[in-house]
C-alpha cells in the first residue's frame, strides 16, 4: 500500500514517515501543500494522511476542486484518536 503524507511539522512528518514505513507501507512525504497537490495529482496513492491546518491545502481538503473529485478522503482532525 502507498501512502502519501502531507506535513510541515519535521518531527511529525519524520514520525509518520518512519512508523507506516516500519509497518510495511511505502510512504512519500510532501512538507507544503503545493508539492503535497502536485504529488497527488501526479501518481497514485492508495491514501493521503492531509495537515488539513497546513497553507496550501485547500484544494485537497474538500473544496470541490479537481482533486477532490479525483480523489476520494478521509480527514482525521489533528489532536484526535
Amino acid at each position: 500500500m502507498r501512502i502519501l503524507v502531507i506535513e510541515d511539522d519535521v518531527s511529525t512528518g519524520d514520525y509518520l514517515k518512519k512508523g507506516l514505513g516500519e509497518a510495511g507501507y511505502r510512504v512519500d512525504l510532501a512538507r507544503n501543500g503545493a508539492d503535497g497537490l502536485f504529488l497527488a495529482l501526479e501518481d497514485n496513492f492508495d491514501a493521503v494522511i492531509l495537515d488539513v491546518m497546513l497553507p496550501g491545502t485547500q484544494r485537497l481538503a474538500g473544496d470541490g476542486s479537481a482533486a477532490q473529485e479525483e480523489r476520494r478522503a478521509c480527514f482525521v482532525p489533528h489532536g484526535t484518536r
